[in-house]
């Protein structure tokens, strides 16, 4: 299972807050979109950046589309559908690496044609990290300061390094590997809402002010789901809904 190759393997061999995160992630395995906003969340506060995004693909490819992207509030460009030339030298030189690049935006040379208009999004520095689990190359993961960061050269390198090759790119994978092969869910979307928040950990109280529902609703929501899923409390709901993902 997904969870304990992941998760339990690794307790304290990473800092809970990654564990945390990676535990978030697998609750939205059947939404990539999802999955990959929680991941570059926790990238963003972790590396004190100004911007994360992923995009998805592999080296040979034209174009670099930028598929998902968290910001802070602020922060001087959103550019989620913005593609850069894939074969930029400061581009391939993330796809051959075999752990984050920094770049130093306004002096390092690599750079060339794609200076101007990095600066000119208020970008002063990169950390971007290849996406790749085993042999599959998925995609690439980049983290934005506004002003230069040398001290991404050391433990906020090897954070980004160990998130994006234990959890990132597995959990990316099996996600994208099953969007399209996935067996109709059980429960309706609206229930699934409920259920992943249940599976969290939340109490019922929470999770009604976290969907904006009334406790009678959730209450009716949850016997549904106790019904459809066959199970009679918390914990068996929850193992449940870890099952479905």
């Amino acid at each position: 299972m997904l969870r304990s190759r992941l998760i339990d393997r690794n307790v304290g061999a990473v800092p809970s807050a990654m564990l945390d995160c990676a535990a978030h992630m697998l609750l939205y395995l059947d939404d990539p979109a999802s999955l990959q906003r929680a991941a570059l969340r926790h990238l963003l506060e972790k590396l004190d950046a100004s911007r994360t995004d992923i995009g998805l693909g592999s080296p040979d490819e034209p174009m670099h589309r930028i598929a998902v992207e968290e910001w802070r509030d602020g922060a001087p460009d959103r550019g989620q559908g913005r593609e850069v030339p894939n074969r930029h030298p400061a581009v391939q030189i993330v796809w051959r690496s075999n752990g984050p690049v920094y770049l130093d935006i306004q002096n390092d040379p690599v750079l060339g044609t794609l200076r101007t208009a990095t600066l000119g999004r208020g970008v002063r520095a990169k950390l971007a990290c290849r996406i790749q689990d085993g042999g599959r190359v998925i995609g690439m993961v980049c983290v934005d300061a506004r002003e230069p960061r040398g001290d991404w050269n050391g433990q906020a390198r090897d954070y980004l390094n160990t998130m994006t090759e234990t959890f990132i790119a597995p959990i990316l994978r099996a996600s994208l590997d099953c969007a399209e092969t996935r067996a109709p869910m059980p429960l309706t979307t609206a229930e699934m809402a409920v259920a992943r928040l249940v599976a969290a950990g939340m109490t019922d109280k929470q999770v009604g002010k976290t969907l904006g529902k009334s406790p009678n609703t959730i209450d009716n929501q949850l016997r549904s789901i106790r019904a459809k899923l066959n199970v009679a409390n918390r914990t068996q709901l929850a193992n449940a809904c870890w099952a479905l993902l």
